[in-house]
């Protein structure tokens, strides 16, 4: 059997355990919709859970409409979570329910849906564990580490399980994240004290939301969490703190050479590359109205030292009446003044006269350059691995 639930078109909560890492810090986030499309990545991690839920749930799965490299990736996934059960049960735990793609709520703001759950009970320490995992199809890699995600799922699961506070206390917790990808396979331990106090804020927030029929507190907060906010390129906050890191930052440096620049980017961890990259047209706008401000002081006969007013290089022109200018050079027994450039039609405008699908034997769509740009910008990704995949398939046929 193949058939899954339809992951993509899911409900999703206002405080999402996936996003709390955002709204735990600055609530403001939570004003702005996200209307944006689903891009390539995440279209693809939808379909990977849904095979995977397909695996875990099913003897029989048809895989035939799914890549060759996710089948076994979601394969090798979905047997190391066989082989935990079988560990649970050769170690002595009993009475061992697992879960998949459970749905978990708090309240009407608080909810989602984990990948897996596996509840075991533990005879000698007369304990259950409650192991909560994440399945990651990215190549970016998570962290189980402070992960507020896996927390609230693993919180939220607790109280389906436990009739109060004081049988929460007496669950022992294991959190795991699986990345077949790059193969990580993270797991950590926590008791209730540390998980209850790494989530006090969010579930603070969510009885808020809850008792003020959710009327959203706009303090804006602005940091490293705003990465995937949809607010990004609207946030006065965030575009004010960027502007005020970079001047912060490029106060403190020196005034290095080429080469030390050069040598410096190569230091660079490609986190710190990237961080950079995107902080590209706040630098160049940072920039620009330092160069204004510097420029009107200097104008108004303002010293600044380490900096001064020059004239700029001005190339030769010809006076504006052409028609002198021809008489001139002829006199100067220069008989063709005029230099005619000879160039074809414009495209669009020869397609609009005869016709369109009248010129495609006698155009090209040359290949578009590859270039880089910050995720929010429009315009499917491009994978070059995928694309020499594509030629070795296309030469092999």
């Amino acid at each position: 059997m193949s058939q899954t639930n339809d992951h993509s078109s899911r409900n999703h909560a206002l405080l999402s355990p996936s996003t709390a890492h955002r709204w735990s810090k600055c609530t403001g986030s939570l004003t702005f919709e996200d209307n944006s499309e689903a891009g390539n990545a995440a279209k693809e991690g939808t379909q990977a859970h849904e095979l995977l839920e397909s695996l875990l749930t099913y003897t029989n799965v048809l895989t035939n409409d799914y890549p060759d490299d996710m089948v076994q990736h979601c394969m090798e996934t979905a047997q190391k979570l066989k082989e935990f059960k079988d560990d649970l049960k050769q170690a002595g735990y009993v009475d061992i329910t697992c879960w998949v793609e459970q749905p978990l709520k708090f309240n009407p703001y608080l909810f989602g849906i984990c990948d897996y759950i596996v509840l075991a009970f533990n005879p000698l320490t007369k304990k259950h564990l409650l192991s909560i995992v994440d399945f990651k199809y990215g190549y970016k890699k998570v962290s189980v580490k402070d992960n507020l995600q896996l927390y609230l799922y693993g919180y939220l699961a607790a109280k389906r399980v436990a009739d109060d506070e004081e049988e929460i206390n007496k669950i022992e917790f294991k959190f795991r994240i699986i990345q077949p990808r790059i193969n990580h396979d993270e797991t950590i331990e926590l008791n209730a004290t540390e998980l209850t106090n790494s989530i006090a804020g969010c579930i603070q927030l969510a009885n808020f939301l809850n008792e003020r029929n959710g009327n959203v507190p706009t303090n804006f907060s602005p940091g490293n969490h705003c990465t995937w906010c949809p607010g990004i390129g609207k946030c006065t906050a965030h575009h004010d703190y960027q502007l005020t890191n970079n001047l912060a930052l490029i106060g403190k440096l020196p005034t290095p050479s080429k080469k030390e620049i050069k040598d410096k980017a190569a230091e660079l961890s490609t986190t710190q590359q990237i961080q950079l990259f995107k902080n590209i047209p706040l630098i160049k706008e940072l920039m620009d109205a330092v160069t204004n401000q510097l420029y009107v002081q200097a104008m108004n006969g303002v010293e600044l030292p380490g900096v001064k007013l020059i004239r700029g290089v001005s190339k030769r022109k010809w006076v504006s009446d052409e028609k002198l200018v021809a008489k001139k050079l002829k006199a100067l027994g220069i008989d063709k003044p005029f230099v005619t450039k000879k160039s074809l039609l414009n495209i669009t405008d020869v397609e609009k006269r005869v016709g369109k699908g009248q010129i495609d034997s006698i155009t090209h769509t040359p290949t578009p350059k590859v270039i880089l740009v910050d995720d929010s910008e429009p315009g499917e990704q491009y994978y070059p691995k995928q694309e020499l995949l594509n030629l070795i398939t296309e030469i092999g046929e």
